[in-house]
C-alpha cells in the first residue's frame, strides 16, 4: 500500500481498480534510507529484517549484504563492517515476482489451481496475493514487519524453549535458552502472576505451586504468568540480554483411543475432553501491513463472544505474527496452523532459521501446529 499512502495509485479496492493495477507486480521496487551511525560502540551491530515480500538484494553503500526470497523467514545480518559513522546508504531492491516466476517456470510444471496465471509456487510468498476465490489478485512486494538495526555485546537470546511437566499438583517450566554465540553467560530467572513475584530462580527450570490452569474459551479462565529471564556475562555482573514471555500453564493433547465408533479424534486440555467450535482463519486484510492491532482484536474478541474455541490458521495466507496467538490466548483460543508447503521451495528452504513471524511458537499455551499434506491427511504435532 506504500503507492497508494504517497498518492501514486488509487484505491486497489474502488471499482475495477483491481484490473487496472495488475501493473506493479511486473515492476521492480527500491527502497532507499540514509542514515547515520549512533551506535558506534557495540561488538556486533545487526540488520534484522524480520518479514521482507519476497525476492530481495540487499546493499549497504553500494555494496551487496545479502539476496532473499523467502517471505515467511526473517533475516538477521552482521553489517558492522561496512557501517560509516555519517551518510550510511540502505537499500532494498525487490524483484517482481512474475518475473522470478517466469525465470524459474519449465513447461512441464503441474497446473495450479489457485493461480489463475500460473507459478506462484516457485515462490516462498503469500500464496493468496496471486488471487483466491475469497480475495483480490494483488502480488505484492515490500517490507512487510518491522526492519532496524540491533546492537549488542557479548551474547545474546536468540529464543528460548519451554516444556510444561505437570505432576504433584505443581507445574516444572524447563527453559531451553538458545544464544547467538559460545560465550559463556550466566542467567537469572523470575515468575509473575498478576504482576507479584512468586518464584526466582537460577538453573534451567522452576517449579510453580498451585497453578492456575489456562482453561479454553468457555471451560474455564485464561490466566497468565510472566516469565522474565536475564543474561549476564561470565562475571555475573554485566546484563547483556533480557527476555520476558507471558504463558498459560496448561496441557494439550490429540487423543486418539479405541471407542464404540471405532478412534476417537479429539484434543483434551488438562485432561478434559474439549469439543472444538471455531472457524478457519484467512489472513486479516489483502494487504498484511494493513491488519493491525485493533482489526486483529476486534476479530479475534468476536469469535470469543460468539462461542468459539478455537481458529485454524489457513495454509494459503502468512505464518501469523505473534499478536495474533498472545490474542487468541488472552481469550482461550487454541490455535491450529497449517503451513501450506510446496515440496519444490520445502526441500531448499527448510532449514533456514526463523527470525521473523512464527519465532517462538513453541511457547504459546494456545499453539498446536499442523502440517498438512492435502484436505484429507495431516501430521500433528503439540509444539510443546
Amino acid at each position: 500500500m506504500d503507492p497508494f499512502r504517497n498518492g501514486l495509485i488509487p484505491d486497489p479496492f474502488w471499482g475495477a481498480n483491481e484490473r487496472h493495477l495488475q501493473w506493479i507486480e511486473e515492476r521492480d521496487w527500491i527502497y532507499r534510507i540514509e542514515f547515520d551511525l549512533q551506535i558506534p560502540d557495540f561488538e556486533n551491530i545487526e540488520l534484522v529484517a524480520e518479514g521482507l515480500d519476497t525476492v530481495t538484494e540487499i546493499r549497504l553503500n553500494a555494496g551487496l549484504v545479502a539476496r532473499t526470497d523467502n517471505m515467511f523467514t526473517g533475516y538477521r545480518y552482521d553489517i558492522r563492517p561496512g557501517l560509516k559513522l555519517f551518510g550510511n546508504i540502505l537499500e532494498l531492491e525487490f524483484a517482481s515476482p512474475l518475473r522470478i516466476i517466469r525465470e524459474r517456470q519449465k513447461t512441464a510444471d503441474a497446473e495450479e489451481w489457485n493461480d489463475a496465471i500460473g507459478g506462484s509456487s516457485h515462490l516462498r510468498k503469500e500464496p493468496c496475493s496471486f488471487g483466491w476465490d475469497w480475495g483480490p489478485r494483488f502480488a505484492t512486494c515490500g517490507i512487510y514487519l518491522p526492519i532496524g538495526l540491533e546492537a549488542w555485546n557479548h551474547n545474546r537470546i536468540e529464543t528460548v524453549k519451554i516444556r510444561q511437566v505437570h505432576a504433584h499438583g505443581g507445574v516444572e517450566l524447563q527453559l531451553q535458552p538458545e544464544f547467538a554465540t559460545d560465550r559463556p553467560v550466566e542467567y537469572r530467572g523470575w515468575v509473575y502472576f498478576n504482576g507479584a513475584l512468586i518464584e526466582r530462580f537460577s538453573g534451567s527450570s522452576v517449579r510453580v505451586r498451585s497453578p492456575q490452569l489456562w482453561w479454553p474459551n468457555g471451560h474455564g479462565d485464561q490466566p497468565l504468568y510472566d516469565l522474565r529471564l536475564e543474561v549476564f556475562a561470565e562475571n555475573g555482573l554485566t546484563v547483556v540480554d533480557r527476555w520476558e514471555k507471558r504463558i498459560g500453564l496448561r496441557t494439550i493433547e490429540l487423543d486418539r483411543h479405541q471407542d464404540a465408533f471405532g478412534e476417537s479424534f479429539q484434543f483434551s486440555v488438562n485432561n478434559r475432553p474439549v469439543f472444538a467450535k471455531g472457524a478457519n482463519w484467512i489472513p486479516a486484510h489483502s494487504f498484511v501491513t494493513e491488519a493491525g492491532p485493533e482489526m486483529y482484536k476486534n476479530l479475534i474478541d468476536s469469535a470469543a463472544a460468539v462461542g468459539m474455541n478455537m481458529l485454524r490458521v489457513w495454509g494459503g495466507g502468512i505464518y501469523e505474527k505473534n499478536l495474533f496467538y498472545d490474542l487468541c490466548e488472552r481469550k482461550g483460543s487454541p490455535s491450529l496452523a497449517r503451513f501450506y508447503v510446496r515440496l519444490r521451495t520445502l526441500l531448499w528452504r527448510a532449514s533456514i532459521p526463523t527470525v521473523g513471524p512464527s519465532r517462538g511458537l513453541h511457547s504459546k499455551s494456545n499453539a498446536l501446529l499442523i502440517t498438512q499434506r492435502s484436505c484429507s491427511g495431516a501430521a500433528i504435532t503439540n509444539l510443546n
